[in-house]
């Protein structure tokens, strides 16, 4: 139910055959001045409904994990990162796993044993035919690939053909190499490594749409969409390429048009950093831990190389320990 009130309506009277307003002299009868006075009221009630309320600050209601090093699977340089940072856990391991790699089980293993961990795979398909992907060729690996993460006491988030409207990668549709005809071909091998991947049984196991923030090709991350179905984190990969631009300027955007598709699903941004440490890295930083939008945002992964670190300023540490002890661990 809608209410149609306008102010303007009081002091008006609809007159036979027209709606001529009443001249000055004209005297509004009781009811009128009640009708009017309650229907500014409830303009004003409805008003103050639709203003947003801020939120608290993203650190306290978002975990935060990170990729730690210049290797696959970096198991002891993410501990160390994290005692770098203050000893606050980075609860989600990030990991990069080449498409046709076996689970690594005795670094898991050594994730495991700490207890409290999450594990974030890109999974990479170099040089995989989506033709053959979807025709069901690799479907014995993805089986063992899914069985044996299954044993891992955490969630195991798989990020499939992360970044494809982009062009970088051999599975993005506007790469040029061949490997994939189009996003129809693309969803269809998205869906079918879902499927495959699901009848193993895994309950632990969980997958993550990622795609760039910025559409670098032409293909739109719209046309990538495979349908809630086959999802069940949405996100984003985002990099502030200057000191300048703050945690929403680079996020807000595609956070809009991905949870636009994915209501309710709770929003990964499965990499972030900043290229060189200068005078804005603690800024930005700080605009990151401190940003008071994004509602369904539930994770951030930090990216830490050589060219990203994020233990390269002084000030942007003393950032990272301040906030990190305010994020939650884990969610479930």
């Amino acid at each position: 139910m809608s209410l149609d009130v306008r102010a303007d309506n009081i002091g008006r009277h609809a007159a036979p055959g027209g709606s001529t307003p009443l001249g000055p002299e004209t005297t509004l009868s009781r009811r009128q001045v009640l009708v009017g006075g309650a229907a500014v009221a409830v303009g004003q009630i409805l008003s103050r409904e639709r203003t947003p309320v801020p939120l608290p600050d993203l650190v306290t209601r978002c975990r935060f994990g990170a990729y730690a090093d210049n290797e696959p699977f970096p198991v002891d340089a993410h501990f160390a990162l994290e005692d770098a940072l203050g000893g606050t856990r980075l609860s989600v391991c990030s990991w990069f796993i080449a498409f046709g790699s076996p689970w690594p089980a005795a670094e898991a293993a050594k994730v495991a044993a700490r207890g409290g961990y999450d594990i974030l795979v890109a999974w990479e398909a170099h040089g995989v035919s989506f033709a053959d992907l979807v025709d069901g060729r690799h479907d014995q690996y993805i089986w063992d690939f899914v069985n044996a993460a299954a044993s891992f006491p955490g969630d195991v988030v798989l990020r499939p053909f992360h970044e494809s409207n982009g062009d970088w990668y051999d599975w993005a549709p506007a790469s040029g190499r061949g490997f994939v005809d189009g996003p129809d071909q693309w969803i269809a091998g998205w869906r079918h490594l879902v499927e495959v991947a699901r009848r193993a049984g895994a309950s632990n196991i969980r997958f993550l749409w990622c795609v760039n923030n910025t559409d670098a090709s032409s293909t739109t991350l719209e046309a990538l969409w495979p349908g809630a179905d086959h999802v069940d984190h949405i996100g984003a990969d985002a990099y502030n390429w200057s000191a300048g631009p703050t945690f929403d300027s680079i996020v807000g955007d595609v956070y809009d048009r991905v949870v636009a598709l994915g209501p309710g699903r709770s929003f990964w941004v499965g990499e972030t950093g900043l290229d060189g440490q200068d005078v804005g890295a603690a800024d930005f930083y700080a605009s990151v831990y401190g940003s008071r939008r994004f509602p369904q945002m539930a994770v951030v992964c930090w990216f830490s190389t050589d060219a990203f670190l994020l233990t390269g300023d002084a000030a942007a540490v003393a950032v990272h320990r301040a906030q990190l002890p305010r994020a939650p661990q884990r969610m479930r």
